[in-house]
């Protein structure tokens, strides 16, 4: 019995190091989600009545992209040359209505025996409704191969935007903010075997989530869809409020770093592409309290209890042992006394 405890222990011990070192990624990544989190409370403004009135977004993204040592480049442009899709204007319901933008994500940083990077794009939204809950997002997109791209939906449940840091306590999702990665993509049911491949993406679809009146149900509106007008999303299922042909999110326009890795980020490559390096790099010193706790915890778990529910028994009673067996042993002969308070005595006296 006395063992199988111990097994258990040591289970339990590698099952806390395999979380925070591997799932959580170790005392570091506490740093850089407290500098994140932190970053979201303070960029937050609110009124007399408490209620939320400003959310700085961009302020957020630069944080966080230097927190993680990533970098954000200026929005893609649409096939109309505007730097944001936006239904502000169309004539439909208040509710209804939004704009967002999409900034490459420059990660610098490749994936393990691929040509390609952990890159992707952020969708920024800057304007929507505060009755809407949240958005949800859809994207169809094209695997790019040497043969005929394969045609494939991206839908989950983290593609999620809330506009409010109150949602952010209670959801983890950032305010106002979507985070697209090359993984993500690849990632995306793929089962056990991940091959990375390149994707354009074909379409965008946005749902929004309203409470119905007198209800706490939630009612989900397909409000808008923009494709890039090839023939291969004609047939795209849904009605969605408003329609357009404005998308332009080719692999080419977000995944920037296999340009510029060889050369790195240098004052040419952050002009030409717009890369935003502000608070780089990120000042994480008030967190190495993280360093003292979570190898403070190691050191509780991996020598100090297991010395005492190990070793401290069995060694004390083994020094037990030894001295018993002096003090019984007749030709045992004490060790000289190193201190004394007496003088030692001459010969002559």
């Amino acid at each position: 019995m006395k063992w199988i405890g111990r097994i258990l222990y040591i289970a339990f011990v590698i099952l806390i190091l395999f979380y925070v070192e591997i799932q959580a990624g170790g005392a570091n990544a506490f740093r850089q989600a407290s500098y994140t989190h932190d970053t979201i409370l303070n960029a937050v403004t609110y009124d007399e009545d408490g209620k939320e009135i400003d959310f700085d977004t961009y302020e957020l993204l630069k944080r966080y992209n230097a927190a993680y040592d990533i970098h954000y480049a200026k929005a893609v442009e649409n096939k109309n040359g505007e730097l944001s899709y936006d239904t502000t204007t169309s004539n439909i319901s208040d509710v209804y209505k939004i704009k967002f933008s999409i900034h490459p994500l420059v990660s610098m940083l490749p994936i393990r025996n691929t040509n390609m990077y952990h890159d992707g794009f952020y969708i920024v939204l800057e304007e929507g409704h505060e009755d809407v809950l949240y958005y949800e997002f859809e994207f169809v997109t094209f695997r790019l191969e040497s043969n005929e791209p394969v045609k494939e939906i991206l839908s989950s449940d983290f593609l999620k935007i809330y506009q409010t840091v109150e949602s952010y306590r209670s959801t983890g999702f950032f305010p106002n903010l979507l985070l697209v990665s090359n993984y993500t993509l690849n990632t995306h049911n793929r089962g056990t075997k991940i091959e990375y491949y390149e994707y354009d993406i074909r379409a965008i679809d946005v749902y929004a989530y309203t409470k119905k009146q007198d209800s706490n149900e939630l009612e989900k509106t397909f409000i808008y869809r923009t494709t890039d007008g090839s023939t291969s999303v004609n047939n795209l299922a849904g009605s969605p409020i408003v329609t357009d042909s404005n998308l332009k999110l080719t692999s080419e326009t977000y995944n920037i770093t296999k340009n510029i890795y060889e050369t790195g980020l240098t004052d040419e490559n952050i002009l030409a592409y717009g890369i935003v390096t502000d608070y780089h790099p990120a000042d994480l010193s008030p967190y190495n309290y993280y360093f003292f706790v979570i190898y403070g915890l190691y050191a509780v778990l991996i020598l100090v209890i297991p010395y005492f529910w190990f070793f401290h028994r069995p060694l004390m009673a083994k020094i037990k042992k030894n001295k018993r067996s002096k003090l019984e042993d007749p030709n045992h002969e004490p060790l000289p006394q190193i201190f004394s308070d007496d003088e030692p005595k001459s010969d002559n006296e």
